[in-house]
């Protein structure tokens, strides 16, 4: 599956110091997941400096980012 990042979440990473490569991490190996429709999902993943949670849609063998934010 493909990680595409919309616009809004790209303004929110760069604003929230959370690179593409731990959205990357986050999606494909959370640590906790939760289904919020049939389609949208949360994803959750600690590093060293704390928690992100990502929220994608999962559309036609993608992740659709839509945005990500720590806990």
């Amino acid at each position: 599956m493909k990680v595409i990042i919309t616009t809004h979440a790209r303004v929110r990473m760069k604003e929230r110091g959370i690179s593409q490569r731990e959205i990357e991490e986050c999606v494909f190996r959370p640590e906790k997941t939760h289904k919020e429709s049939e389609s949208i999902r949360r994803f959750q993943k600690s590093f060293a400096y704390g928690t992100i949670e990502v929220v994608a849609e999962i559309r036609s063998h993608h992740f659709i980012v839509i945005t990500t934010y720590p806990l």
